[in-house]
C-alpha cells in the first residue's frame, strides 16, 4: 500500500470471527507501507487495531514513512493497539524506516495508540506487539530513523511489548534515530 489513509475502523468478535485487525488483517502474505496513516481502527476485544498480521510460512512486513495514531483518534485493541505482529515461523523480517509510532505531540493525557486489556491474560503493547514462540533462528525486526511515542498500555510495554522469538535492532545510519519515548503503562 502506498499513500493511504486506514481509518474508522472496527473490528467485532462475533459469529466465529476473531475480532482482531480492524484497519488491516494479513493471513500467509507479505505486506508493504509506504507513506500510509492509520488512525481510528478498533478491534473491540481482539488483537491489533490498526494491523494484525499472522499466519505460517516466511513472512515480510515492511513500513516506510508511515504514522500509526492520531492523539485525537488513536487506534485501539486489547493487545497491540497500533500493530500485533505474529510470525511464527523462522526467516521472517520486519522493517521500520523512518515511521512514528504513535504522535511526536506532546500533549498530557491523550495516547495515540492504545492497549486496553480485558481480561488477565491480555498483556499490552500499546504502540508495537510482537509475538512468536521460536526458540532459534528468531525474527529480524530493524528499526531505522523510528519513534514510537504516546501510546499506552494497561499492563506491560506503552511503547513496545515483545515476546520470545525476536531481535530487535537499530539500523544507525549516520544521523538516524531510534527514539522510544513518552510512552505509559498503567491505568
Amino acid at each position: 500500500l502506498k499513500n493511504s489513509d486506514i481509518y474508522s475502523n472496527q473490528a467485532i468478535k462475533s459469529d466465529g470471527g476473531t475480532g482482531h485487525g480492524a484497519g488491516i488483517y494479513i493471513s500467509y502474505g507479505n505486506l508493504s507501507l509506504d507513506s500510509c496513516n492509520f488512525y481510528d481502527n478498533v478491534s473491540t476485544n481482539g488483537q491489533g487495531g490498526a494491523l494484525y498480521m499472522t499466519g505460517t510460512g516466511v513472512k515480510t512486513l515492511t513500513v516506510t514513512s508511515t504514522t500509526v495514531g492520531n492523539l485525537d483518534n488513536p487506534n485501539k485493541a486489547t493487545m497491540g493497539g497500533g500493530f500485533y505482529l505474529n510470525f511464527p515461523t523462522a526467516g521472517s523480517t520486519i522493517s521500520f524506516k523512518d515511521p512514528v509510532i504513535g504522535s511526536t505531540t506532546t500533549t498530557d493525557e491523550k495516547w495515540a495508540n492504545e492497549s486496553t486489556v480485558k481480561t488477565n491474560n491480555d498483556y499490552g503493547g500499546g504502540g508495537l506487539y510482537f509475538n512468536s514462540s521460536l526458540t532459534s533462528n528468531p525474527v529480524q525486526v530493524t528499526f531505522e530513523n523510528t519513534i514510537i511515542s504516546k501510546n499506552k498500555s494497561v499492563r506491560n510495554g506503552g511503547g513496545i511489548y515483545c515476546t520470545t522469538g525476536f531481535v530487535l535492532t537499530e539500523k544507525n545510519n549516520n544521523n538516524s534515530k531510534f527514539t522510544i519515548q513518552n510512552n505509559y503503562t498503567g491505568k
